[in-house]
């Protein structure tokens, strides 16, 4: 709400995308233990974000993927011409069809995930900065579990490097 009202700005900088990425799944592996966890971060990816925003980005990805996953989750970034590609992926039961396109609004939730916890806000969030971003997320869901796409143009690489 304050990012759309405009009372919290986005701030932009050239970031390690790779080692940020990196980051939030080595803090998601010590929340979810339980869970299997690989990834493949192709190094050196820099683009320009909000690094506070992205983490929050990724995190929710992740953890909707070890809620509601089944206990397998992979991701996978990686760039490829003049975009980079954030992939989240579980082995769940999957999102009906027809909520597939539901699951970006705000307070929704799946009937099967009405009984854990969370306000159904996480995945609006995810939608809502990639717009700030001006990139563009997809979820693709059949019987074997469900893929968040996170599609973010970038510039040519080449700068200093930002630590996370």
């Amino acid at each position: 709400t304050r990012l759309e009202q405009g009372t919290v700005k986005a701030s932009f900088e050239r970031a390690d995308l790779s080692e940020l990425v990196g980051v939030v799944c080595r803090e998601s592996r010590l929340l979810w233990k339980e869970a299997v966890l690989e990834t493949e971060i192709e190094e050196g990816i820099f683009a320009d974000i909000d690094v506070a925003l992205m983490s929050r980005l990724t995190g929710n990805l992740l953890e909707n993927a070890f809620k509601y996953g089944g206990g397998l989750v992979r991701v996978s970034l990686h760039r490829e011409h003049e975009r980079v590609i954030l992939s989240v992926s579980d082995n769940g039961e999957g999102i009906p069809p027809a909520e597939l396109e539901k699951i970006w609004n705000r307070f929704y939730r799946l009937e099967k995930s009405r009984s854990g916890g969370g306000l159904g806000l996480g995945l609006a969030l995810v939608r809502q900065i990639a717009d700030i971003h001006g990139a563009r997320v997809t979820a693709e869901s059949g019987a074997e579990g469900t893929v968040f796409t996170l599609l973010l143009p970038v510039k040519s690489q080449g700068s200093e490097p930002f630590k996370v």
